[in-house]
Parts: structure tokens; C-alpha cells; sequence
């Protein structure tokens, strides 16, 4: 049982090096973009921490490396949790190819403990990785058994949320806020989806989503204004970055749009409308890390 379980992750490595290897064009496109994005954060982030944060205060500087760090290994346990919970609600996976072929559940079961474990050592390690080497993590050995157990906690849990089924043609967003629907109309609904389900866009979002942290926890703690500034301005940028991201694949296909019937000020439209969301959701953000209308140091 075990060789047959370990066949199937075999068979599971290769597809994914196949999968690789037939769409190398974009693979390689796609890697090369995301290292320079992250090389060039990398860069920035490292110079505001141990130069401009170091140069004021070396207790300022391991408080933000102690808030990084946790972004950091929270973002690892999220991203561990996503690819478990994919493999397992997708009705296209290895998995559900492995039962619909008829094998054993104990393989089954022995090749997903097989590929989980895979996937909590390189996400869980990557994060401790940059943890360790460049921030600041937990000293203790308890300390850091301690945060794993919740990393993996957390993977675990979030990877068996259960799926939420589309019923009646329609999503979860559409049968819970139809108010979306009609006040946004169904291409700018469309748009937002698509933002879902785009890789770059995604990365970008949620990048924004901790440089936004970033910025209330500056404003909680009472660091220099300039700290909260210039993360709000980064999250913004990156929110900004993903709806262009998002254009820029739409518009090699925006012939298929056309051809459905959508006027041009539709299409325009819709993208003010996405816009206006990201922009409110930024602003939103800053009037919550900053109740008075502008920072006493503005």
C-alpha cells in the first residue's frame, strides 16, 4: 500500500515538472517577473530596516523585524494552507483523479499525508528561512516549537474549511450581496472576480494587505509618521499595480468582449468602478490608522 501511495506522489511530482516543462515560456516569464518584484521589496525593505530604522533606533528596528517576521510565517501557514485545501476541494486533482480511477482509500490517504507534508516543510520552511536569516524570531527553541504548532494549526484548519458550492448559477457574493451586482454592474463584477483568480494580482494584494498592516501597527505603536506614510503609500501602489496587472491581460483579449456586446464605456467603466473599491478600501484603511485627518508631522 505504502509503494502504491508512494507511486502516486511520484506520478504527482511529474505532472507538475510536465506541467512546467510544456507552458516553460510562461513558467519562466512568470518566475523572472516575481523574482524581480520580490528582489526589488527585498532590496527596499531591507535598506528601511537595518539602515533607516537601525540609524534611529536598534529597539525600533527589532520591533519591526518581530511584526515582519509574523506577517512573514503567517503568510507562509496561509499559502501552505491554500495549495492543501486546492488539492482537496478540486474536483480536477490528483486526488480526485486517484478516487475516480478506484484506488484504496489508505493510499489515498498515504499519498496526501505524503504531498501535505511536502508542502508544510517547503512553505513552512521558506518563512523560517527568511525569518531566522533576516528578521527576527523567536529565540527559545520552546518558542519557536511553539509558533510551528500554530503554523500548522492554522494550515490544517484553513485547508479543511469546507467548500462553499455554487448553487442556482450563481456565487456566493451574488446569492449573499445582490446589492454588489446591481450597484456595480455584471462587468464590473466580473472584473473583481477575475482579480480572484489572477496569480500577479493576488500577490499584489496581498502584499498591500501587509504594508497595511504595517501601517496601523506604526500609528498603534507611535512610530515616526514617515513609517506609516510611506507603507500606506506602498500599499496603495501595490493595490494600484494589481488592476494594472489585470488590464494588461484582459486587453489581449478584449476582442471576445466586443464581440459579446460590451460597449467600450463599459469596459472603461468597469475599471473605474474596481478602482474606486481599491481606492476606498486604501482610504478606508488610512482613516483607521489615522482617526485625525492628516498626521501632526504632515
Amino acid at each position: 500500500m505504502m509503494g502504491r501511495a508512494l507511486t502516486l506522489y511520484t506520478a504527482n511530482l511529474k505532472a507538475w515538472m510536465s506541467r512546467i516543462r510544456l507552458d516553460f515560456g510562461r513558467e519562466l516569464t512568470v518566475l523572472i517577473a516575481s523574482a524581480v518584484l520580490f528582489a526589488t521589496f527585498f532590496y527596499v525593505f531591507n535598506d528601511f530596516l537595518n539602515v533607516q530604522v537601525s540609524s534611529l533606533s536598534l529597539r525600533m528596528r527589532d520591533r519591526f523585524a518581530e511584526v515582519a517576521a509574523a506577517v512573514v510565517l503567517a503568510l507562509g501557514a496561509a499559502i501552505a494552507a491554500r495549495s492543501l485545501r486546492a488539492e482537496r476541494v478540486e474536483p480536477r486533482g490528483f486526488t480526485a483523479m486517484a478516487r475516480s480511477l478506484g484506488e484504496e482509500p489508505g493510499v489515498v490517504r498515504g499519498f496526501t499525508l505524503a504531498r501535505a507534508a511536502t508542502v508544510l516543510a517547503l512553505a513552512h520552511g521558506a518563512a523560517w528561512f527568511l525569518t531566522l536569516r533576516y528578521l527576527k524570531g523567536p529565540d527559545a527553541p520552546g518558542e519557536r516549537a511553539g509558533v510551528e504548532a500554530l503554523m500548522l494549526a492554522a494550515s490544517v484548519a484553513l485547508a479543511l474549511l469546507p467548500a462553499r458550492p455554487v448553487r442556482d448559477g450563481k456565487s456566493g457574493a451574488e446569492r449573499e450581496f445582490p446589492w454588489l451586482t446591481r450597484g456595480l454592474g455584471a462587468v464590473a463584477v466580473w472584473r473583481v472576480k477575475q482579480l480572484a483568480a489572477s496569480r500577479p494580482a493576488r500577490v499584489c494584494l496581498g502584499l498591500a494587505a501587509c504594508f497595511a498592516l504595517l501601517a496601523a501597527w506604526a500609528a498603534w505603536r507611535a512610530a515616526p509618521p514617515f513609517v506609516a506614510a510611506a507603507a500606506g503609500l506602498t500599499g496603495g501602489m501595490l493595490a494600484a499595480m494589481a488592476l494594472a496587472f489585470q488590464m494588461a491581460e484582459d486587453l489581449a483579449t478584449a476582442w471576445t468582449e466586443r464581440a459579446f456586446g460590451v460597449a467600450h464605456d463599459e469596459f472603461i467603466g468597469a475599471y473605474e468602478k474596481v478602482g474606486a473599491l481599491l481606492g476606498a478600501a486604501v482610504f478606508a484603511h488610512w482613516r483607521l490608522a489615522w482617526p485625525s485627518p492628516c498626521p501632526s508631522a504632515c
